[in-house]
């Protein structure tokens, strides 16, 4: 009986130190060779510092984890039954594009799904610039051929206005952005029984990017901002020759780089002061990047690009320690130079930054605004998971720098790729 108490007791003693061999190897991190590109993806359940996330996927173990469209393409509505809804009107919505490309995402989902809910032709938009006003016609950014494509199925489409509703004006109407069907029935079908032709404009005051439940509106969006528009050929040959010199620039033999959303908007811009509502810095400044990506052991060979527009003294102290650091001036071909970066040619500037920005090995925002929210959602539409953000300087948690939008899988984006 005493020699098989003393068995038990060494086998206790046995079980206990290898627990405390355990511990010992995950705290001394045992196990960071077990981080290899087949776990990138779920590390950002993980506590692990952040440097071996980077290190992880920096730079031979690089991979890119593509998600798949997992929406049902709506089909279109029959005419017969669009009569039977709305008493034989065939109206039409009317909208414009505005902003940057970021925004035309969700205005043109917005108008799709209004015009596929009430049965309305939708009219191609022309694009307006921000600063200037001027309006350009939709072919000369967007692929129009892959635009009616894409959404022909879905609703009807009149590629000019017609002359009927040219001569008259029309009745506005705001809705909100991710626009749902309550709000089309309640709010905009009554209006549109009454005038037949409306002109939508989408109010941004709220962004409801997060993942939701599926629903009527989940698929028709999904095609609007993940597959209806596509740079024409011309503009999109030039963001790929910017990226393809971006990532041969330096004397980083891995090509990969980093983007930085630093607009020069930051400078002296009272709303950085203060927090969100979670606890993050409302927007970030030049220090707190350099400080930021020297944390988390960001190489002095990086290839690094800045949304800045032009140049700025306050950028100095950034090439001191990261010389290799790039704007659109500097990458962009020089028969480009006048057509897309003129004073009143905003619009390109804000694409070459939306793309250039998707398309980057790891993406750091300065601020958290709706450009933020459409760039993580095409990164996850094409596998660029790594978002990170400057968040607490002094955490020693990687996953506080890792996009809660990634880690928590709470982006509109899984809703339509899984």
């Amino acid at each position: 009986m005493a020699l098989l108490d003393i068995r038990q007791l060494m086998a206790g003693v046995l079980t206990f130190s290898m627990f405390v061999m355990l511990m010992n190897m995950v705290k001394t991190d045992y196990f960071d060779a077990s981080l290899t590109e087949s776990t990138v993806g779920d590390v950002y359940e993980q506590r692990f510092p952040i440097e071996h996330l980077i290190q992880s996927y920096w730079p031979s173990n690089r991979s890119t984890h593509a998600l798949k469209p997992c929406w049902i393409r709506p089909p279109h509505r029959k005419l017969d039954q669009e009569k039977r809804d709305l008493g034989n009107l065939r109206g039409y919505i009317i909208f414009s594009l505005t902003g940057g490309h970021e925004h035309h995402l969700s205005q043109v989902s917005n108008a799709i799904v209004v015009a596929k809910r009430l049965g309305a032709i939708l009219v191609i938009p022309d694009v307006i610039e921000e600063r200037s006003g001027d309006r350009r016609k939709f072919g000369e950014i967007y692929d129009i051929h892959k635009f009616i494509r894409s959404i022909g199925g879905i609703v009807k489409i009149s590629i000019v206005q017609p002359l009927e509703i040219s001569t008259r004006p029309l009745t506005l109407v705001r809705v909100p952005n991710g626009v749902t069907e309550d709000y089309i029935h309640s709010k905009v079908e009554p209006l549109y029984k009454k005038k037949r032709s409306l002109k939508i404009v989408t109010d941004f005051s709220t962004s409801p990017v997060t993942k939701g439940e599926s629903n009527n509106t989940t698929s028709v969006s999904c095609v609007a901002m993940f597959e209806a528009l596509q740079l024409k050929a011309e503009l999109q040959k030039t963001v790929h020759s910017m990226v393809k010199k971006l990532r041969s620039s330096g004397k980083n033999s891995s090509d990969l780089y980093i983007a930085v959303d630093l607009e020069d908007d930051i400078l002296g811009n009272k709303e950085c002061h203060g927090r969100t509502f979670d606890g993050r810095n409302r927007c970030y400044s030049v220090h707190d990047i350099i400080q930021f990506l020297k944390k988390i052991r960001i190489e002095r060979e990086a290839n690094i690009y800045l949304t800045w527009n032009g140049w700025h003294n306050s950028l100095n102290s950034l090439t001191e320690i990261y010389p290799n650091v790039h704007t659109k001036e500097t990458l962009i071909p020089d028969e480009k130079v006048a057509p897309f970066l003129g004073p009143e040619t905003s619009v390109y500037k804000k694409i070459i930054d939306y793309y250039i920005c998707s398309w980057s090995d790891i993406y750091v925002p300065a601020k958290f605004d709706h450009f933020y929210s459409s760039v993580v959602g095409k990164r996850i539409a094409i596998g660029e998971k790594l978002v990170l953000e400057p968040a607490e300087l002094n955490s020693e948690n990687g996953i506080a720098y890792i996009s809660p939008y990634i880690w928590r899988k709470s982006h509109y984006a899984y809703s339509c790729f899984c």
